[in-house]
C-alpha cells in the first residue's frame, strides 16, 4: 500500500491522540475527595509537619500536614518549624481536614486554628516548602495560595530563605539514603558489618 500525504497525516493524528490519552493522567489533578473534618486538641508536635491530635473520645491521630514539607529536625530551621507549631498549636483546639492516609499510616490534613490555615502559615513564615510533588492533590486555589506564599517568602528572605539556596527536605532525605547505602556497600565490600540489613 503506497504512503500518501493523507495517510501520513492520519497516522500522525492517530499517534498524537494516543499520546494525549496516555499522558493525560500525568498532568491532571487527582480527583478531590471531600475532606473529612476531625475536631480535637493538638497533644504533641513531632516535627515541623507532623502533629498528634486527641479527639473528644481520647483517640490519638498522627497527622502529616498536607501540601507542605518542613525541614527535618537535623536540618537548618527544623527546630524552628517544630517550635512554630508548638507555640501555635500545643493544647489548642483545631479542625483537621483529612484527605487521605500516607504509607506510614498518618492522616494527611490541613490544620485550621480559628479558621486559619496553619500549613499555609508555615510556608509564609519561611519554615516549609510548598510540597509540589503532591500539589495535584490540592485544590487549584490551595495550590496557588501555597505556591504564592513560598514565592513571597523567598523574595523577602524569610526564615530558611535567608540562605542562598537551602536544601529541600526531599533532597536531604535522598542524600542521607544514598550516603547510608554507600556506607553499607563500602562496609560489605571490606567485610565490615554496618547497621542491620
Amino acid at each position: 500500500m503506497p504512503h500518501t500525504p493523507k495517510l501520513n497525516a492520519a497516522r500522525r493524528l492517530f499517534l498524537i491522540l494516543v499520546w494525549g490519552l496516555l499522558t493525560q493522567n500525568a498532568f491532571s489533578r487527582e480527583p478531590q475527595a471531600e475532606p473529612i473534618p476531625l475536631h480535637g486538641m493538638i497533644s504533641g508536635v513531632t516535627d515541623g509537619d507532623t502533629v498528634t491530635l486527641l479527639d473528644a473520645q481520647n483517640m490519638r491521630y498522627k497527622l502529616r500536614l498536607a501540601g507542605i514539607d518542613a525541614p527535618e529536625m537535623r536540618m537548618p530551621f527544623g527546630v524552628q518549624a517544630k517550635q512554630f507549631l508548638e507555640k501555635r498549636l500545643l493544647n489548642k483546639k483545631v479542625v483537621a481536614l483529612i484527605t487521605k492516609q500516607d504509607r506510614y499510616g498518618r492522616d494527611i490534613a490541613t490544620l485550621l486554628l480559628a479558621g486559619e490555615d496553619i500549613n499555609l502559615q508555615l510556608i509564609q513564615a519561611g519554615l516549609a516548602w510548598h510540597y509540589t510533588k503532591y500539589a495535584r492533590e490540592q485544590t487549584d486555589e490551595s495550590a496557588a495560595r501555597y505556591s504564592n506564599a513560598e514565592r513571597k517568602a523567598r523574595m523577602q528572605s524569610v526564615g530558611l530563605w535567608q540562605a542562598d539556596s537551602p536544601q529541600s527536605p526531599w533532597d536531604w532525605r535522598a542524600d542521607r539514603k544514598r550516603k547510608n547505602w554507600e556506607a553499607k556497600y563500602a562496609a560489605s565490600a571490606t567485610g565490615i558489618r554496618v547497621g542491620s540489613y
